[in-house]
């Protein structure tokens, strides 16, 4: 894109009018306009379900030009749920201390970081990231655990299973002396 900025017309001190002046930009102001812009990369996609705090991924800013830097703390976080995570200042993304996400609740996320590097360019990457399913073990619970004696062939409870996991099957073994 070619931009153009105008100082305008103005009135010269001599009682007459004098042209504007136009200041053409054509759009990189890099050094080295050969260099691409810079950007941000994670190093990861996939975020393992109920591990609270966890650290997801390293951002790595590319393409900086000479002597420019990037303070990660000061990078910004958009989209579905980013007050959920934080960035460290060595760069970590990261849940925050009390957050743990869940498959069974949200299977994927889109964020979006951004932020300037020291010399005022715009950094970003737009991100999407899948919730990995870790298998929960199920509980078991058990209406009743008394049976009167000699009550042969009676029936002692109902077996309450309870399964954070979706579509699985679980199958029940009694075993012990009795």
């Amino acid at each position: 894109a070619e931009f153009a900025f105008s100082s305008g017309t103005f009135f010269h001190w001599r009682g007459s009018f004098q042209p504007q002046l136009i200041i053409p930009w054509w759009g990189n102001d890099r050094p080295d306009e050969d260099q691409p812009d810079p950007s941000l990369s994670i190093n990861a996609v996939d975020i393992p379900e109920n591990q609270v705090g966890a650290v997801i991924g390293n951002l790595s800013a590319l393409s900086l030009q000479a002597g420019e830097t990037v303070n990660y703390a000061d990078l910004s976080i958009s989209g579905d749920h980013a007050d959920w995570f934080e960035i460290t200042s060595n760069g970590e993304l990261k849940l925050k201390d009390d957050i743990a996400l869940d498959y069974e609740n949200t299977i994927s996320l889109e964020l979006t970081i951004y932020g300037y590097t020291s010399e005022g360019n715009l950094l970003s990457t737009l991100t999407f990231f899948s919730i990995l399913d870790i298998n929960e073990a199920p509980s078991f619970a058990l209406s009743n655990y008394w049976i009167e004696d000699q009550n042969s062939g009676g029936i002692v409870g109902l077996i309450n299973v309870t399964d954070e996991d979706e579509f699985d099957s679980n199958s029940i073994t009694i075993s012990g002396y009795d």
